[in-house]
């Protein structure tokens, strides 16, 4: 690893430290709607998000989607048919988003492109260096989802556009929630105002300072609706 790298990420755990200590009080209404009693709620999320929040609640991965990606439009086809998950996970050297492909020589590393077997919806395995190393810990986290009980949580990025966000809207489940720049009149689409002049939303999680930290009890209260 390069030591931009290493300082990068160094920087990286210090600044999501700080940032911790905005978050305490919102972790504790999430902790109490999503995993009480044992009966933990599975997060299935669009990025890293909810990565983040099992990392904060110092508990195991209770789903795959950690250190990684989705494409919206993906990400609404496999919630469709939520039984996708199961399937075999392949890998390709290029991905079908032209996005993707522009940005690969600018990241830190270049990552492991995924998709499941049978259909064209893509896993960016981000933060991964193998395709062995994603799809081993893919294996290990799915074993532990909870198809009968979990929250789907979207992104506006990388493309996204609103009729991607009405079609998450639409979809048939219990508890969703989707944060985006653009104040639409959805129950579950969750606007933050800070980052309306952006093209894309920043990961809400990263950005508490930008007033955006109160992410996690407008999930738990969107996801409810």
């Amino acid at each position: 690893m390069s030591i931009i790298y290493n300082i990068k990420t160094f920087a990286s755990r210090i600044r999501d430290k700080i940032y911790y200590q905005f978050r305490k009080k919102e972790l504790k209404l999430f902790r109490d709607v999503f995993f009480q009693d044992g009966n933990h709620c599975s997060i299935l999320s669009m990025n890293c998000f909810g990565g983040h929040i099992y990392q904060d609640l110092d508990i195991p991965y209770e789903s795959p989607t950690a250190g990684l990606f989705f494409f919206p439009d993906d990400f609404c086809s496999l919630l469709e048919d939520i039984s996708i998950l199961k399937r075999n996970i392949l890998f390709k050297p290029i991905s079908k988003w032209k996005l993707a492909n522009d940005k690969m020589p600018t990241r830190v590393h270049p990552y492991p492109i995924g998709y499941f077997e049978g259909t064209d919806i893509e896993i960016h395995f981000l933060h991964y260096y193998t395709e062995q190393e994603a799809l081993d810990k893919w294996n290990r986290r799915i074993s532990r989802f909870n198809s009968c009980n979990f929250i789907a949580i979207g992104f506006q990025q990388n493309e996204c556009s609103q009729e991607t966000i009405k079609r998450f809207e639409k979809l048939p489940l219990k508890k969703k929630v989707f944060f985006t720049n653009w104040d639409l009149d959805l129950p579950h689409a969750i606007f933050i105002e800070k980052f309306k002049d952006l093209p894309n939303s920043p990961d809400p999680y990263k950005y508490p300072q930008a007033g955006a930290n109160g992410v996690l009890s407008q999930s738990a209260k969107r996801s409810q609706q």
